[in-house]
């Protein structure tokens, strides 16, 4: 039964036409058609020539051990990480096709490497809105409480936006600057900023917001203004302690006094025992139309400094998706910190 359900995966990673009628949205921690780490390692099964993987954190053992295997079959394997302590362990595996290297450069236009995203034979690209490590990627049990991470990813397997996404891997990989095509990429910080004010610019009904935090000026600034001017506008938000200040707590109280309506992670406790999500990763749906997905908080210095990575999606079945999974949350989230 796992091989069969190994071949239809593999199917729907391997075959465009596939995505037109199928999800292409990842979600974690919920496991589904589609969805899970496991995705990401039979990804990895399915390279012939080469592996390219951007990351802030490279620790599951998992999907190491699947990189690792791949390059003894011949396999290039290249993996760009941020400077984090936690990745120091991956160079002491560099060998023959597999090379791991931190980010950033002398001509580098970022501070720090945020974006998570996986290339597959120049054919095939995977965004997920988390680091690749084994707690953000499959829930752990801690204590009483379930914990795991609400992140949603995104494969892709239009040639043209890959081949743009290895160009801007290639360059990273080189510390050199970039000059993004833009959108369907969201490529932080070169162009992530306007995309993300011209989205909400346009947006005429609707924008529903999934991110952990609401630290940035202009985004509040541009929420403030589309409550004013009638939007229907969700957000759902990581809650914060009521005894500490932060921006995040003021913009939240500010947001809610104009209007807007705002929920809170974490869900409500279960029948039996507790569930926590934390979120990783912000998403923007636009009028039921357009799905922005990315790597960046809503925090300014990620957002004007962190190289992060995202893409944007106007597919249906996708969009559907994650609005079943949100609302879903919402109805567990809490209105009040």
């Amino acid at each position: 039964m796992k091989t069969f359900y190994g071949f239809l995966l593999a199917l729907f990673l391997a075959f465009p036409s596939f995505s037109a009628k199928t999800t292409n949205l990842l979600v974690f921690p919920q496991q589904g058609k589609t969805v899970s780490a496991n995705t990401l390692i039979k990804a990895v099964g399915l390279a012939k020539k080469t592996i390219c993987l951007s990351s802030s954190r490279l620790t599951d053992p998992i999907l190491v051990s699947a990189l690792q295997d791949q390059a003894k079959k011949g396999v290039d394997v290249r993996i760009l990480l941020s400077t984090n302590a936690a990745n120091r362990s991956l160079y002491k595996l560099v060998g023959k096709n597999f090379k791991v290297q931190p980010s950033g450069g002398p001509a580098s236009s970022f501070s720090a490497l945020k974006a998570n995203y996986l290339i597959i034979d120049n054919r095939l690209l995977l965004f997920v809105g988390l680091p690749f490590t084994a707690p953000k990627l499959t829930p752990q049990k801690l204590k009483n409480y379930t914990m795991g991470c609400r992140a949603f990813g995104y494969i892709i397997h239009d040639t043209p936006i890959i081949l743009e996404a290895q160009r801007i891997f290639n360059l990273d990989w080189l510390g050199a600057r970039i000059i993004p095509k833009g959108a369907p990429l969201l490529v932080g910080p070169d162009n992530l900023r306007t995309q993300l004010l011209s989205s909400l610019k346009r947006a005429q009904k609707t924008i529903l917001i999934v991110t952990p935090t609401l630290e940035d000026e202009g985004i509040i600034r541009a929420l403030s203004h589309a409550q004013k001017e009638g939007l229907k506008i969700k957000i759902l938000t990581m809650a914060f302690d009521p005894k500490k200040k932060t921006d995040h707590k003021k913009n939240c109280v500010l947001l809610r006094k104009i209007g807007i309506d705002l929920h809170y992670m974490p869900l409500k406790e279960a029948a039996r025992g507790k569930t926590k999500y934390l979120i990783e990763g912000t998403y923007i749906l636009i009028d039921q139309q357009q799905l922005l997905l990315m790597s960046a908080p809503i925090v300014q210095n990620d957002i004007d400094y962190a190289r992060q990575f995202g893409v944007i999606t106007q597919n249906s079945t996708s969009i559907k998706e994650f609005t079943k999974i949100v609302l879903q949350d919402w109805a567990n989230s809490k209105s009040s910190v």
